[in-house]
């Protein structure tokens, strides 16, 4: 990856996580009081829904305690006037009122009248008898000389029911009290939906004293009680609810009045909050852009062609090149240190040149595969070569008179890296035959393959010259010696005639004697002394 890259990788990771960070925050912040808004709002919601039902109980009480403190009421719990009956507990007064039950008790509990009306169909029906249980001695609905109106929900099999229970009194709310008059109202969907349409809300009513609510309900329900009777919770990610508790007149949870909204703050507060991250992403992809420029002009520019100039040179191996330098910052302060480095390094290298080209010995460098990367004139001289280019021409099997003993070499620079003292046979450029002493080693590179070979080759056909002659006398020699007669040990000689006597005893003149024990031969003369003596008449003229 180069540094532009990465520069570009950092702003951008830089820049993603501002966003992220600022879009955390407003998440915990701005969000969080847009759900704390549509929450609240919710909980107004049910808390309205209740008040629409405490409403509706408070009317219905109104009209159970009308019934219940009426003279006509008064005398017909005792006298069980049919005329009361056919005159007020008719079918337009249960569709006027409606209502679905109307029970008269006496001041025994005995019913004396009860009558149930569906609402819906326009009709009388039975009187459900869970309702009967409901209505014994001990029940909160039966009511006494001064007790009040009571009402609250009944939980029915057949449906919740709001239901008002007075005392029959007379019109002047006097006792002793005769009974109890019970007025109920189912609380159905029709119900539920006519408040729903008087308060612009989506309610519903959900029961809490069966099994089968909805998991929103479930979730919320421990959330619920007689001290905290609203409560609010997140339905998905458009709705809100809010939850009222309504208990039953003996106190126990009976319904889960549900208020579902939309929610429209958290919906505008999402929609701004993407608007402001799309502003800063916007922002930040400017000043990302701008930052990039600034550094591509000042930083990355310069130090991508201060790399090209340097990786140039490197390659080039030109060290008399210098890179260029602009300004005072630190990239011009690099560039002049690298410019100091290659004066340095140009210097070192002018030596090195100086020494390769002068050694009086073959310095070399060759790649596996024969060419010759570098030579000095040492070596040029020895093969044969006008100058060193003419030797870079040429590969280096070429040269080798026996093919095997290159590969041999290699063999043994692969197994230990580098040999000495080598001896091979080369061809001049001439065709004749030379004697050169090899010192070489492999180079490799961080993977450990060979990237060259450098040596040094010592002429030495003068030397293998003088062996190959030396060999040849002492072979000679040793030839003569092994021809040469030898005489050794005591001689018999005579004392008078001077005849030897040789190993079968026989006596032989010396001549003879020599000439076949050695390889020596002989010429006969006389020596002066012998000459007066045996002829005198030839040695006086002499004198």
């Amino acid at each position: 990856m180069t540094l532009r890259q990465k520069t570009i990788v950092i702003i951008a990771l830089m820049f993603v996580s501002l966003v992220l960070v600022l879009y955390a925050i407003l998440r915990t912040t701005l969000i969080r009081e847009f759900n704390r808004h549509d929450a609240a709002q919710a909980r107004r919601g049910a808390q309205q829904a209740l008040a629409m039902l405490e409403a509706d109980l408070s009317n219905l009480g109104a009209v159970a305690e009308d019934w219940a403190t009426w003279d006509d009421t008064y005398a017909f719990v005792q006298d069980a006037n049919p005329a009361y009956v056919q005159s007020n507990l008719v079918a337009g007064t249960s569709t006027t009122l409606r209502l679905n039950l109307m029970v008269f008790l006496d001041a025994s509990g005995r019913i004396v009248e009860a009558r149930a009306f569906d609402l819906a169909n326009a009709e009388e029906a039975p009187v459900p008898a869970s309702l009967l249980s409901h209505l014994g001695a001990d029940s909160p609905l039966m009511r006494r000389d001064g007790d009040d109106v009571l009402t609250g929900v009944l939980m029915l099999p057949e449906g919740p029911v709001l239901v008002a229970s007075g005392p029959i009194l007379t019109s002047m709310r006097e006792g002793p009290a005769r009974g109890t008059l019970l007025m109920g109202r189912y609380l159905t969907e029709g119900e539920m939906q006519g408040m729903a349409q008087r308060a612009l809300l989506a309610l519903s009513a959900v029961r809490l004293d069966e099994s089968g609510a909805p998991a929103d309900v479930e979730r919320v329900r421990a959330a619920l009680s007689p001290q905290t009777p609203i409560a609010a919770q997140v339905v998905d990610e458009e709705h809100m609810a809010g939850y009222a508790l309504v208990q039953d007149i003996y106190g126990a949870p009976a319904l889960a009045l549900r208020v579902e909204i939309p929610r429209d703050s958290y919906t505008q507060g999402l929609i701004a909050t993407r608007y402001l991250l799309a502003g800063v992403a916007a922002l930040v992809l400017l000043f990302g852009a701008v930052i990039l420029a600034l550094l591509q002009r000042s930083v990355l520019a310069p130090l991508a062609r201060l790399s090209a100039a340097v990786s140039t040179i490197g390659a080039s191996g030109d060290f008399a090149q210098r890179v260029e330098t602009r300004g005072q910052d630190e990239l011009a302060a690099v560039g002049r240190a690298v410019n100091r480095m290659l004066e340095a390094l140009e210097a070192a290298h002018r030596r090195y040149r100086d020494l390769f080209d002068r050694v009086p010995v073959g310095l070399y460098r060759t790649r596996p595969d024969g060419a010759v990367i570098d030579a000095n004139p040492a070596l040029a001289h020895m093969l044969g070569y006008p100058d060193v280019e003419s030797l870079l021409k040429v590969n280096a099997a070429s040269v080798h008179i026996a093919p095997e003993q290159r590969e041999r070499e290699h063999a043994l620079l692969e197994q230990q890296g580098a040999i000495h003292g080598m001896e091979l046979q080369l061809r001049r450029a001439d065709g004749a035959t030379i004697w050169a002493q090899d010192n070489v080693r492999a180079v490799r590179d961080a993977d450990g393959n060979v990237q060259y070979y450098e040596g040094s080759l010592v002429d030495i056909t003068q030397r293998k010259e003088a062996e190959e002659e030396r060999e040849r006398l002492i072979g000679e020699l040793q030839k003569a010696l092994s021809e040469v007669k030898t005489l050794s040990g005591l001689l018999p000689i005579c004392a008078s005639c001077k005849r030897i006597r040789d190993d079968q005893g026989y006596w032989q003149q010396v001549e003879e004697y020599v000439s076949e024990h050695t390889e020596a031969e002989f010429t006969h003369s006389i020596c002066p002394d012998c000459m007066k003596r045996l002829y005198p008449e030839f040695s006086q003229g002499d004198e």
